[in-house]
């Protein structure tokens, strides 16, 4: 089956709930009173998830040039599955929930995550910049659906084990079809992927880049990952933090598909204009 909208709209409901870990800081108050976890080591957890997503990724991509799409991201589906529902058996063991969400969840997050960026931009050549803002804002919005569910479980009064079982089942059977409805375009799309592909071989300052890059997201997720704990702190009640997660979550969201819309229209000169933009913000929070 060849239809790229099938193939993006796949591709969004993969980030979207991989994007769920963006939402782990309102776990934290449920993990401390549960399992006795403290902010502390909720926060170890989210971190080692995000390193071992990140070194992943670099492997799943040498994994999805030689093998295609569907096995890294099946390969993630059943990772993310497996490691959620061991973390439904934790019952508050620590090392056991580092190994369950940290490691396996990570690398499934890690396989999957860059599949449904690749193929979007191999199926849409000429808005790429929309289709990576759709893709990774799908993940950035994730933390949306599952901060709600968060706390509507919490509400309903269902314990955290439990919750990690049907959260581990859901998400993981999501992405397991999500995965076989992933596929790339055939080969007589040729003139435009291998323009594409031409433009991405290009020598750049790679460390320039990377540098860029971690500096950039090393600050967004020290705040993702701190949020809820942080306004908790503040004295706001629970529903608020994890409102907070929310807004965020939507910011996040939104600011990707626009900003990767404008980037379509403009090219790389919205960077810099972008980040003054975001650099005068930041200044009146000192305010």
């Amino acid at each position: 089956m060849h239809n790229r909208w099938i193939v993006l709209i796949a591709g969004l409901i993969m980030q979207t709930i991989l994007g769920g870990i963006y939402a782990w800081s309102t776990l934290t108050p449920w993990l401390a009173e549960s399992y006795g976890i403290s902010n502390g080591e909720s926060g170890f957890v989210f971190g080692l998830s995000i390193a071992v997503f990140t070194l992943v990724m670099v492997y799943s991509g040498h994994l999805l040039a030689r093998k295609g799409p569907r096995i890294p991201a099946l390969i993630g589906a059943l990772l993310y599955l497996a490691g959620y529902f061991l973390a439904s058996r934790s019952h508050g063991s620590f090392p056991l929930l580092l190994l369950a969400v940290g490691v396996i969840a990570g690398s499934g997050i890690g396989f999957a995550y860059v599949v449904p960026l690749s193929v979007g931009m191999q199926w849409f050549p000429r808005q790429k910049g929309l289709i990576t803002g759709l893709s990774v804002g799908g993940f950035g919005g994730g933390a949306i659906i599952l901060s709600s569910c968060i706390e509507a479980g919490k509400l309903s009064g269902i314990s955290l084990d439990r919750f990690f079982l049907f959260y581990s089942l859901i998400s993981g059977s999501l992405l397991f079809f999500a995965s076989l409805l992933l596929s790339s375009p055939p080969a007589s799309t040729g003139k435009e992927l291998g323009e594409m592909q031409v433009h991405q071989n290009v020598k750049k300052p790679m460390l320039l880049s990377i540098l860029g890059m971690f500096s950039g997201t090393f600050a967004g997720l020290l705040l993702v990952g701190n949020l809820a704990p942080y306004a908790l702190s503040k004295g706001l009640v629970e529903e608020m933090t994890v409102l907070s997660v929310v807004l965020f979550s939507v910011g996040n969201l939104s600011g990707r598909i626009i900003w990767g819309h404008i980037f379509d229209k403009t090219g790389y000169r919205v960077i810099p204009w972008s980040l003054l933009l975001a650099s005068l913000f930041y200044m009146l929070l000192r305010f």
